[in-house]
């Protein structure tokens, strides 16, 4: 046994050596690394443990040779993002050594530095369809065809515009690649339940939570290794079927575009296609910008595959209390294999007009929102009778990540004209107008929610459609993918390094309902609680479904009156425990052995590692 190493363990000195001394962390850096090694020879190799609140690691846990032991190596570490803007903080990452030489629990040591932190951005898609961009600019448009809304090498989501509602479009499809994977969630052809389909296999670490709760409001959660994460709002009933989109967006992403804008974007304006800049207001322009040609549309099979830059940067460590390698992690679920809609829509082959069909100002007695301003495009000159026909045949190019090319076939999808349905804009009705107003602005006042998002935005969605549909459908599923970014926000908040945003985080969770906690008010025993909150049946809203909507004013499509008891909340569907979810993918492996040249050897218990010291002790005292 090492002398020195024995040594170093009677003095409780430490074994571990760090470079640089002190770890300046820039969020602003695509990867930083810090290295370690050991200052003696241990007798076998080791394997250090890392833990630190609010960062991340590429592994857990990293194994030194003990012939190598004056070797640095490399560990990756990130930030876990951070939505608010922040200067910085100081940060401890705790390692514990399992040697042979000395008890795993007297090997704790800290490494010291500081975090200067970049703020992630959240952009949002929802109803017919309302942005936020990352910078917090509200713009309204409906279009049709595809968009970029986050445009990256890396990282690409478009989302296809289709006729969700008469006269009203909404994101029918959303596809999201990262790296060489592709997943779609594709509800155009109205079926109940839809569930996200892999266009490719998932070959880059994404983990794909599917909805707890069948039914209207589902939500479907994709995780990128590197901290993004993207909801999906699965939203349906007799009437209308569409998506809502949800982009929590991590660091790490240089030169990306899309209609999400960006988080700091030049002198404050819209970031259009071909790096050109343009005043907010000119929004037609922009969003025009970011229309998807057909030769990278992925509803249509075609995919630019990357390699991302780094697929395991996104692990949560915790010391273990002994030094045990963990379980065998299972492989994760495989997602069901895309499946092409086929869609009977409109065909969009002529000129558009747009017009603005809504101009709202919400007043309350302690906010005023700016005026809603919604613009629809709609198609003009279509002929009867035309019928489209558009088959597309893709083979992709081989992969680097894989050694077997992959091809996509995209089935033959039949668009055909026909009559638009019966639709009547509703006529304005100061009474619905003030209660939509009163309704929308309880719907976004979730304890705690309110005080880290900004319910504006939702707000003026929620009246928005509201008014325009004459009903409340679209508002409640607005309220689901509002609960779902909260969710997500505070589950990135538990795991900061300050224990004041930790305890926040878990407070809001509690009060709202979120994750695995108690839903308010039990949803008042009309509906059904789920990680994002409650779910309400038929004919019941709000946050604790306690509103009858039955009671509630609304434009009967039927009569073309506005009253109570609106059949068409009868046409929501019930919603169920989702028995059938597939169960989250697992982490990755903490790293073991994957930097090792030899194999772990065998470990001495803490008594024969106390028994072995005090000998050690005992012989140096003789010396």
């Amino acid at each position: 046994m090492s002398f020195l190493f024995a040594l170093s363990a009677i003095l409780a000195t430490p074994l571990l050596e760090f470079d640089p001394p002190t770890l300046n962390l820039l969020d602003s850096n695509k990867e930083s690394i810090f290295k370690c090694r050991l200052k003696t020879k241990p007798t076998k190799d080791v394997r250090v443990f890392f833990e630190a609140p609010g960062l991340t690691f590429g592994n857990c846990s990293y194994v030194i040779p003990a012939d190598k032991h004056d070797q640095y190596i490399e560990i990756p570490v990130r930030g876990v993002p951070v939505f608010v803007d922040r200067p910085g903080d100081d940060i401890v990452i705790k390692a514990k050594v399992d040697t042979p030489d000395q008890p795993y629990d007297e090997t704790a040591q800290e490494y010291k530095g500081h975090r200067t932190y970049t703020k992630g951005g959240v952009c949002t898609s929802i109803g017919d369809p309302h942005y936020t961009t990352f910078d917090g600019y509200a713009v309204t448009r409906q279009g049709s065809g595809a968009y970029h809304l986050f445009d990256h090498e890396h990282l690409s989501i478009q989302a296809t515009q289709t006729e969700c509602n008469p006269g009203t479009t909404c994101n029918g499809a959303v596809s999201v690649r990262y790296g060489s994977s592709v997943f779609i969630l594709d509800v155009r052809d109205k079926q109940e339940n839809k569930e996200i389909q892999a266009a490719t296999p998932n070959n880059d670490g994404v983990v794909y939570t599917p909805p707890a709760i069948k039914g209207s409001g589902r939500v479907h959660r994709l995780k990128m290794p590197c901290g993004t994460v993207v909801e999906l709002v699965n939203n349906w009933n007799d009437k209308i079927h569409y998506i809502d989109v949800t982009i929590n967006l991590g660091y790490g992403y240089e030169g990306y575009g899309g209609v999400c804008n960006q988080i700091k974007p030049k002198d404050n304006k819209l970031h259009c296609k071909g790096n050109i800049f343009v005043n907010k207001g000119d929004d037609d322009k922009f969003l025009d910008s970011w229309k998807v040609l057909d030769e990278i549309n992925h509803i249509l099979g075609k995919y630019l595959p990357s390699k991302p830059e780094k697929k395991d940067c996104f692990n949560v460590c915790t010391l273990p209390p002994a030094p045990q390698p963990p379980a065998p992690v299972p492989p994760p679920p495989q997602v069901p294999a895309y499946t092409p809609v086929q869609t009977t829509e409109v065909a969009a082959t002529v000129a558009t007009t747009v017009s603005t069909i809504v101009s709202t100002t919400i007043v309350t007695s302690t906010t005023v929102l700016p005026t809603v301003t919604t613009t629809t495009v709609v198609s003009t000159s279509v002929e009867a009778g035309t019928t489209t026909v558009v088959t597309s045949t893709s083979v992709l190019p081989a992969l680097s990540t894989s050694t077997q090319a992959i091809t996509s076939t995209v089935a033959t999808v039949s668009t055909v004209s026909s009559a638009q349905p019966q639709y009547t804009q509703p006529p304005a009705n100061p009474e619905y107008t003030k209660e939509v107003t009163a309704h929308c602005q309880g719907l976004f006042a979730a304890p705690g929610c309110d005080k880290l998002i900004p319910s504006a935005p939702y707000v003026q969605a929620c009246v928005s459609d509201a008014l325009t549909t004459g009903n409340y459908l679209m508002s409640e599923a607005m309220k689901i993918a509002y609960l779902a970014r909260c969710n997500t926000l505070t589950g990135y908040m538990q795991q900061d390094v300050q224990p004041a945003v930790v305890q926040n985080a878990t407070q809001v969770r509690k009060d709202c309902g979120l994750g695995s906690n108690q839903c308010i008010n039990s949803c008042s025993g009309k509906g059904l609680c789920g990680p994002n909150g409650c779910v309400c049946n038929p004919g019941f809203g709000g946050l604790d479904c306690s509103v009858d909507l039955n009671a509630k004013v609304s434009y009967n499509q039927d009569t073309k009156q506005y009253g109570t008891n609106n059949p068409v909340y009868q046409q929501m569907p019930a919603p169920t425990e989702n028995k059938d979810a597939l169960p989250a993918a697992a982490p990755s492996p903490a790293g073991y052995g994957q930097t090792a040249q030899s194999t772990l050897g065998p470990v001495l218990s803490s008594a024969e590692a106390k028994s072995v010291i005090g000998l050690l002790a005992l012989a140096f005292i003789v010396l």
